[in-house]
This record gives C-alpha cells, structure tokens and sequence, in this order.
C-alpha cells in the first residue's frame, strides 16, 4: 500500500491539520502515519483561549523507532511546525528516509492575508527558508510565498506582472516545485498556480470561490495533494482533484450553515475521493 507520513499538528476540535489529513488521505486508500508536531485543544482562530502542548521532543525517537523497523513512505508532507527547534528536527527526519522515491511535500503553515501567526517571527521565516530549500514541492498561500521569497504582500488578487515576479525570485532561490494557492484574478474566482520548473509545463486551475473563509481549507488541499503524489498521479491531476474537493467541501460547509470557526464539514464529501 502508498504511504504518506504526515507530520504536523493536532487540533481536538475544529478540523484542520492531522484530523483532516487523517481521514482525506485514509479515503484516497493511502496509508497516512501522522506525526503530531503539537497538540492544541482547537485551532487558534477565534475559539477562546488554547491550550497548546509542543511534541519536539517526540520527533527523534519516532524517526528513531519508524527507521529501525525499515518503514519508508511515498510521500513526506509537512505541514505546520511551530518553532524553530521542530524545524530543525524535520530536517533531520527528512535525512533518514528521503530516497530517489521519496517526494518530500512542504506547506510553509506560517500566516495569512499579509501577516505571520502568532509565536512566528522574522527568525522562524529564516529557518522555513532554510527548509524550503530541502523539498521537491511547496504548497504556500500567497502571504507565505512573500515571506519565503522577502517580497512585499500585495493582497489576494494578483496580476500576472506580479506572478511572474514571485515566480523568477523563488526559483532563484529554491529547487522545489512552487505550487500556489488562493490566488485571486477576481473575488468570485480562486486559482492554484505553479509555474514551469526542469521542462515541466505550467499548471492554473480555477475553481470558483466563496468571500467566506474557513479554517483548514488550506490543510485540506495539501492533504489531497499528497495522497494524489503518493498513488502516483500527475501533478496537474492532483492539483485538479485537490481543488475541485475542497471546493465541494467549501461549498457544502456553507450550505450546512454551522459556526465558520468549528471547521469544514468535509465527511459526507469523502466518497469523491475513494476509488469505485
């Protein structure tokens, strides 16, 4: 069977991060084996005060156990980290089971609409920098790759003088394959970019778009992106499959009518994603 190791943060309640990686990967009939690298009573977007536990000191001695059993994995993708010290472990992690059929997938979680997170600062940029330059593909938003490449943030919708001048700035820098979400040409419209990299063609894809915003929409996305890379898949399929499902997600999350901060309702969703 594919395997996918997921590694990033847990949240109880509020769906985004490993409890969306968990079931979406799951339902694709890859194997997911998280790693949590936090543990957070909810996700931290308007729901009160969060408790919040780091994991980093976990990280080593669970690469340690997974390597001495000689478990390897399609596709590592990573998602939000949270210090610096936690960085620096993924990279090690990174180390021990990148092969020649390893794709590692990075999403840089570190803010959004122009500003950084908080417990993020300039020094957590540098180390997500340093990161970035270890991947094969980097799935940020538009608010990450601005910090990642130091170009200002202008907003969501973008020209495409502006593309091009995020995309020649990031691939002097980095490697890895730039995969762009939530990019904006218009408010009733969101595309998914990524330009040609080493004779690959160029990928756009637009979905249409909702002025309302969701927790987790993002880890959904990347989600589906990796359970797609590790079947083996075309990049440009599993772009596709990624946004046309989280753009039914999206869309039965508004007709649903819940409270915005409790997160996707994306399980009555999951049988788009299953092989028939």
């Amino acid at each position: 069977m594919n395997r996918v190791l997921s590694i990033q943060d847990i949240s109880c309640f509020g769906k985004c991060s490993l409890t969306l990686a968990l079931p979406v990967i799951s339902a694709m009939g890859v194997e997911c084996v998280p790693v949590p690298t936090a543990v957070l009573s909810t996700h931290t977007g308007g729901l009160g005060e969060v408790y919040f536990t780091d994991m980093s000191q976990s990280i080593g001695p669970v690469t340690d156990h997974l390597n001495r059993l000689g478990v390897t994995f399609n596709v590592i993708y990573i998602g939000y980290l949270g210090s610096i010290q936690l960085i620096c472990a993924i990279k090690q992690l990174i180390r021990t089971f990148k092969s020649k059929d390893t794709i590692i997938m990075l999403d840089p979680v570190m803010g959004d609409n122009g500003s950084l997170y908080s417990r993020f600062d300039k020094d957590y940029v540098k180390e997500m920098q340093t990161l970035a330059a270890h991947v094969d593909y980097i799935v940020p938003n538009l608010t990450e790759v601005s910090f990642l490449t130091d170009i200002n943030y202008t907003g969501e919708v973008v020209s495409e003088e502006k593309l091009s001048g995020i995309f020649r700035e990031f691939n002097k820098r980095y490697s890895s394959r730039l995969i762009i979400t939530g990019v904006r040409s218009d408010e009733s419209s969101m595309s998914i970019v990524s330009p040609e990299k080493d004779g690959n063609p160029a990928i756009s894809y637009t979905v249409k778009s909702s002025k309302k915003k969701f927790h987790g929409t993002g880890d959904l996305f990347a989600g589906v992106l990796a359970g797609g890379l590790a079947k083996g898949v075309s990049l440009e399929a599993a772009v596709k499959k990624a946004a046309d499902f989280t753009a039914a997600v999206i869309e039965n999350t508004i007709s649903a009518g819940t409270d915005e901060r409790f997160g996707l309702c994306f399980e009555s969703c999951l049988s788009m994603l299953t092989d028939r």
